[in-house]
């Protein structure tokens, strides 16, 4: 079958979940990129619990030396969604408490009425563009602690290649950040490509922007891959 629609991930991190939609030919240009921060070594134990809502953040905690050597006895995690707790669970680690949701927000909420975290040190193990403040919920009976562990960089520099594809038309471009879409938008068209997006937050900031965008109910790839194969009879 001749592909008709070439289909753009900017996503930092590659994903299968496009690969068996054989009506699409599938590209991955990444629009940011994550950069480990550099942090002190600390004794894990001086927290209770540790909240991880990405796959990136556990990733990017775990690679560090003073981590790896500490965490088997010291880590109890908290994580939002199915993902990150199977990232998690892959090494090794204690999951406290998984919300059904992948957001932070519904993650935050479930957690609020969970006793056993009362009184307890958490530490939020995220990246530079996450909003910490919603975690101002949890502060009236923890205490919440920042760990920055990463960065990230938007790409700035032109690629002939990605444009070629948008100026023949007939494309589909996934976001699943809104920083993905304001590093793609500055450098090439967003109105000649078809949006779809990943996450209300992603989804509210494009169309904030002036642009229509499309996503699926279920907020992963997986389900997003099947809601634009069903969009498209070729």
């Amino acid at each position: 079958m001749e592909h008709r629609i070439n289909l753009i991930l900017t996503n930092s991190l590659k994903t299968n979940a496009f690969d068996d939609i054989n009506k699409f030919k599938i590209h991955h240009f990444p629009m940011i990129k994550i950069k480990a921060n550099n942090i002190k070594p600390f004794n894990l134990s001086d927290y209770d619990y540790y909240v991880f809502t990405s796959q990136n953040s556990v990733e990017l905690f775990f690679d560090y030396p003073f981590v790896r050597v500490q965490y088997e006895e010291n880590i109890k995690a908290i994580c939002a969604g199915l993902k990150t707790e199977k990232k998690l669970r892959h090494y090794g680690v204690s999951i406290a408490f998984c919300s059904s949701s992948p957001y932070s927000n519904d993650m935050i909420n479930e957690l609020a009425d969970k006793d056993f975290i009362k009184e307890s040190k958490i530490a939020l193990v995220v990246g530079d563009l996450v909003d910490c403040s919603k975690f101002e919920k949890l502060k009236k009976f923890a205490f919440i602690d920042k760990l920055e562990v990463y960065q990230t960089i938007k790409k700035t520099k032109y690629d002939k290649d990605l444009d070629l594809l948008l100026n023949k038309g007939n494309s589909i471009t996934v976001f699943a950040s809104p920083s993905s879409f304001d590093a793609f938008s500055k450098i090439y068209d967003s109105s000649i490509t078809e949006i779809y997006s990943i996450g209300d937050t992603t989804s509210n900031h494009i169309k904030s922007k002036g642009f229509k965008v499309s996503t699926s109910k279920t907020q992963n790839f997986e389900a997003l891959a099947n809601q634009i194969s069903n969009n498209y009879i070729i």
